[in-house]
């Protein structure tokens, strides 16, 4: 977290984090970044597709995308689609409900070919406590709408939904990382560490278009507390 400036005007706390472009897939999975494509996804529309780079080739993607993937041996099926990374990209957004989401990046390498990963993005605005138009989770309409970019493909193969159950079982149940508990302490933890700072967030966004002040101990800490509020049972 940093406290940002322009041109010397305080502009607010901001959680700078990178963009899951060619770059981020080559320093994550190695290579060079001129080897991968990437581009961003949003909602169920292809024409809110944003591609990457010119010139990468989607040949790769578009060919995992079109494969049969009910009868395929789940081994030859990881070659395709990076499995447990995006599941839990699925998980995430089923369990945080972002409001302006769901948007994503996905990518992968064309030399040496490797297979497509999905990665979350924009997800602010989740959760029913604190996000203005979120709510309840919906796995469901994430699993739907990720149709044109493989993910009903890969839900006809058996061992793919092994595995998401699998992964449900282990981050959803028995002190998991999505358990109720765990939730609340990586929330408690957060909010803590940006308890200060939060004083000149107010004083920014608070203060200075308003006649009627808000402050950290009063909206924001109610914000925390519904967020705070809306984990319990979220798991379930």
């Amino acid at each position: 977290y940093v406290h940002l400036y322009l041109n010397g005007k305080y502009w607010g706390l901001y959680n700078p984090c990178e963009r899951p472009d060619h770059n981020f897939l080559a320093n994550h999975l190695g290579g060079e970044s001129e080897n991968y494509f990437y581009a961003k996804g949003r909602k169920s529309k292809a024409s809110d597709d944003r591609d990457g780079e010119p010139g990468q080739s989607k040949s790769r993607f578009y060919e995992a995308n079109s494969k049969d993937y009910s009868k395929m041996p789940f081994d030859e099926m990881r070659n395709w689609v990076m499995v447990d990374k995006s599941i839990a990209s699925v998980l995430v957004y089923g369990y945080a409900n972002p409001g302006d989401g769901h948007q994503y990046y996905y990518g992968n390498s064309n030399d040496p070919p490797g297979p497509v990963v999905w990665i979350p993005w924009d997800v602010e605005d989740s959760f029913g406590g604190g996000g203005r138009r979120s709510g309840p989770p919906s796995i469901k309409s994430m699993i739907k709408n990720k149709e044109k970019n493989g993910f009903m493909a890969f839900w006809t193969n058996i061992d793919f939904r092994m595995r998401f159950n699998d992964l449900v079982y282990k981050h959803f149940f028995y002190d998991g990382v999505m358990t109720d508990n765990n939730a609340i302490k990586a929330w408690d933890w957060l909010t803590g560490y940006i308890y200060k700072a939060i004083i000149c967030e107010s004083a920014r966004w608070g203060d200075e278009r308003s006649a009627d002040p808000m402050d950290r101990d009063d909206e924001w800490n109610a914000a925390r507390l519904a967020v705070r509020n809306d984990l319990k049972g979220r798991a379930g």
